[in-house]
């Protein structure tokens, strides 16, 4: 590893999904001299070999399928409190981003962006209360927070995600959102493509933004 700024993606596992999917085309286009992306997952993915002979690494902790609510939560606070170095760690698993966010905020991650790419909860309704439970703890633990569209962030986010101005995302040529929230002023703000992505100095202003899924 040198000097590139390395971003911590945490998904379920990398295989062939519209995230992931989007995560990989961008990750094949960077510049990655100056930008790399490692991954934290809970299972094996399709892309995993792809990652490594990219210059990424794939860091691995049990789902909370395996290891229970509780061991999940320790598994991720003892992940972090190992890589403490990552200083933007970007999670793209709707509600339960909220343990993600919350192990890297306790680890002094500055730079924790939540991503919405879906405006539903699956399983049974046990299981959708406790990824609603899961989703309430994004509020306190996230710096920044995307969305794929206006539902998604309205679903994860809250209502407060419907107002948004508009602008092109570079790396998409994609029509996207944004609400930024800075000091009491709302305006627009420029778009995260991954050459673009919130500094670690940036982690004090709380954003609202509207990306492609």
């Amino acid at each position: 590893m040198g000097t590139e700024t390395r971003v911590l993606h945490a998904v379920v596992n990398m295989n062939r999904g519209g995230a992931e999917t989007l995560i990989m085309n961008l990750y094949r286009r960077i510049d990655r001299k100056r930008l790399q992306f490692d991954f934290l997952t809970c299972r094996e993915g399709v892309y995993d070999d792809e990652i490594r002979a990219l210059g990424g690494v794939v860091h691995r902790v049990p789902w909370v399928t395996e290891a229970g609510p509780l061991g999940y939560a320790r598994a991720l606070d003892r992940f972090f409190a190992e890589h403490g170095h990552y200083r933007i760690v970007h999670a793209h698993m709707d509600r339960m981003s909220g343990w993600v966010l919350r192990a890297a905020r306790r680890a002094g991650i500055p730079v924790r962006i939540a991503h919405s790419h879906n405006t539903k909860s699956e399983g049974n309704a046990l299981i959708r209360l406790y990824k609603w439970a899961s989703g309430r703890l994004i509020e306190a633990n996230a710096t920044d927070r995307f969305a794929c569209s206006e539902a998604a962030a309205a679903w994860l986010f809250g209502g407060r995600a419907s107002e948004a101005g508009s602008f092109a995302t570079p790396s998409t040529a994609a029509r996207s959102h944004s609400i930024r929230k800075s000091g009491g002023r709302r305006g627009p703000s420029s778009a995260c493509a991954p050459g673009s992505l919130p500094s670690a100095t940036s982690a004090g202003s709380a954003r609202r933004r509207i990306m492609p899924s």
